[in-house]
C-alpha cells in the first residue's frame, strides 16, 4: 500500500502537493497527519468530495509499503502516528520538496528536492512533462498551492519555475477568484485578540544596521494559522525582519518573515528545531519560558543577520569633480567624455555643489556656454559617509530629487559616489536570485551563456 502525506499544519502548498502526487501515483492514498489550517479546513468543506484524502486513523497503516513525502522531509513534522510510519524498517519513501536540507530530514530512497518556490511547482512542472490532465478545480488548488507559498508571485524566493507553473494551470482552467478568495479571507475574533496582542507587545531592535521586530502574545489553545498573523504585521510594521512568539500553556510557537538578504529567518529559527525558507519560517518549542526564548532568539539573530549594504559597498570610485570656475561648455565636455549625466562641483577640493547634463543644457541654450560651472549648479548638496545604510542614501536620493549622493570620510575628503544605477545594481541582489531553475538544472544569474548557447544550438 502506498500513502501521500505532507506535515502536521497542513498548508495549500502541503495539500496541492499531495493531490498533484495523488496524479503520479494513482493507486497512493492521501493522508493528512494531523491538524490543517483553517482556510485549507474551509476549502476541503467545500471541495472534499473532489479529493480523496483520509486520516491516519481511517487507513490500514499497518499495510504500508511506500511513503511518498511532500513538502517535507523531517519525520518528527508528520505526528506520532505517521512518524513511525515512515521510519518503519522496509518502507520505501519518496520525498519532494523545496525546503532546504537539514540534518532532521529523513533519508529517503528518492528524493526531488529543489530550491523553488513551492513544493507544488516541482509536482506540477512534472506533470506538464508527463502530460497529465488536470480539471479546473485541481488546477486551481495547486496555483493556491504556488500563490500561497510564493506571496502571489511576490516573495523573493519565488523562481521563474513558479511562474511558469502558474501559467500552465491558468491554461488547465485554474480561477483566480478563488485563489484570492483563500489567501485572503477574515480573521476570527480570537485572531484578531491575538494580532492586537501583537501590536501592543512589538519591540524593534538594530544589529548592524538591520532591523528586527519580536511579537508576542499569551494564547490558552492554539488558534491556528498564527503565520498568517505574522505576515499581516509584517505588512503593517516597516522592518527588515519580524518574529511573533505566541504561547500556550504547553507551547510556543515561533514565526518569521524577513525581507530581503539582511537575515535568513529559517536560518535563526533552525537552532530552535524549525524549518521554511530564506523569507518565512516557524518552530515549536515545548515547555520553555518565553521571556528566556525571547533572549536566546535575538542573540540567534545577532549571530545570523548579514550587515546591511553601506555606501563602501555600493559607490563607485575615483570620483571626477570640476572646479566651480570651470566652463558650463568644458563641463558639459567632460560629462560627454565619461558618459555622465552629472558632475560634482568643487572649490580648491571642497564639495560646493553639483551639476547635471540638463542644467548645462539650458545654460548653453541661453548663450552662457563661456559662464563658469557654479553659475547654474546646484548647492546645498547632500552626502553620505562610508557607513551610511543603502536604504538611508535610497532615501537621500529619492526625497532631495538627485541622481547621485557623494561619499565623505571623516577628513572631508570624496572618496566615492553612490548613483541611483549603484543602489539598484547592489540592492537587487536578493536571496533566491542567486539561481534559478532551467529545466532541472541549475544555473548562475550572473553567466547564462551556456543556457543559451544550448538553446541555440538545439534552433530555439
Amino acid at each position: 500500500m502506498d500513502v501521500i502525506v505532507g506535515h502536521y499544519g497542513t498548508d495549500f502548498d502541503c495539500l496541492a502537493a499531495m493531490v498533484a502526487a495523488k496524479k503520479l501515483y494513482p493507486r497512493a492514498q492521501c493522508v493528512l497527519p494531523g491538524r490543517v489550517d483553517r482556510n485549507v479546513r474551509v476549502f476541503l468543506e467545500l471541495y472534499e468530495d473532489q479529493f480523496q484524502v483520509a486520516r491516519p486513523k481511517d487507513t490500514h497503516l499497518d499495510r504500508v509499503k511506500r511513503v511518498i513525502l511532500v513538502d517535507n522531509a523531517r519525520p518528527r513534522r508528520l505526528g506520532e502516528v505517521m512518524q513511525e510510519v515512515v521510519e518503519r524498517p522496509g518502507v520505501y519513501v519518496i520525498v519532494y520538496d523545496h525546503h532546504p536540507p537539514s540534518p532532521d530530514d529523513i533519508e529517503a530512497d528518492e528524493a526531488y528536492v529543489e530550491r523553488v518556490g513551492a513544493t507544488t511547482t516541482i509536482l506540477t512542472r512534472m506533470l506538464l512533462d508527463q502530460e497529465v490532465h488536470l480539471t479546473p478545480v485541481e488546477a486551481t488548488l495547486l496555483a493556491l498551492g504556488i500563490y500561497e507559498d510564493t506571496g502571489s508571485l511576490s516573495f523573493s524566493y519565488t523562481t521563474v519555475d513558479d511562474v511558469l507553473a502558474v501559467a500552465h494551470l491558468l491554461e488547465c482552467g485554474a480561477d483566480l477568484d478563488v485563489v484570492s478568495r483563500y489567501i485572503r479571507y477574515d480573521l476570527t475574533q480570537e485572531q484578531r485578540e491575538v494580532f492586537n496582542q501583537f501590536v501592543l507587545s512589538i519591540e524593534h531592535t538594530t544589529h548592524a544596521g538591520v532591523t528586527v521586530a519580536v511579537a508576542q502574545a499569551r494564547v490558552t489553545d492554539y488558534i491556528g494559522d498564527i503565520a498568517v498573523l505574522t505576515s499581516r504585521l509584517s505588512v503593517v510594521e516597516s522592518v527588515d525582519a519580524l518574529f511573533t512568539l505566541t504561547e500556550t500553556d504547553s507551547n510556543i510557537y515561533m514565526v518569521g518573515r524577513s525581507r530581503g538578504a539582511a537575515l535568513d529567518v529559517s536560518e535563526v529559527l533552525a537552532y530552535f528545531g524549525g524549518a521554511g525558507h530564506h523569507g518565512a519560517a516557524s518552530a515549536v518549542v515545548k515547555n520553555s519560558n518565553l521571556e528566556e526564548l525571547r533572549g536566546e532568539l535575538l542573540a540567534r539573530v545577532a549571530e545570523c543577520v548579514r550587515p546591511a549594504l553601506v555606501a563602501r559597498d555600493l559607490m563607485s570610485h575615483p570620483v571626477r569633480v570640476v572646479e566651480e570656475a570651470t566652463s558650463v561648455d568644458e563641463a558639459k565636455r567632460v560629462l560627454l567624455r565619461y558618459g555622465y549625466s552629472g558632475i560634482l562641483v568643487a572649490r580648491q577640493g571642497e564639495l560646493v555643489g553639483v551639476v547635471n547634463r540638463k542644467d548645462l543644457d539650458r545654460a548653453i541654450h541661453h548663450g552662457l556656454g563661456h559662464a563658469p560651472v557654479k553659475s547654474c549648479m546646484t548647492t546645498g548638496v547632500v552626502f553620505a559617509t562610508p557607513d551610511t545604510p543603502a536604504p538611508e542614501i535610497q532615501d537621500l536620493l529619492v526625497n532631495h530629487r538627485v541622481g547621485r549622493v557623494p561619499v565623505i570620510d571623516e577628513s572631508g575628503a570624496i572618496v566615492g559616489i553612490v548613483t541611483m544605477a549603484d543602489l539598484r545594481a547592489g540592492t537587487h541582489r536578493l536571496p533566491g536570485t542567486e539561481h534559478h531553475m532551467y529545466h532541472g538544472e541549475w544555473c548562475g544569474v550572473q553567466d547564462v551563456s551556456g543556457v543559451l548557447r544550448q538553446r541555440t544550438h538545439d534552433g530555439l
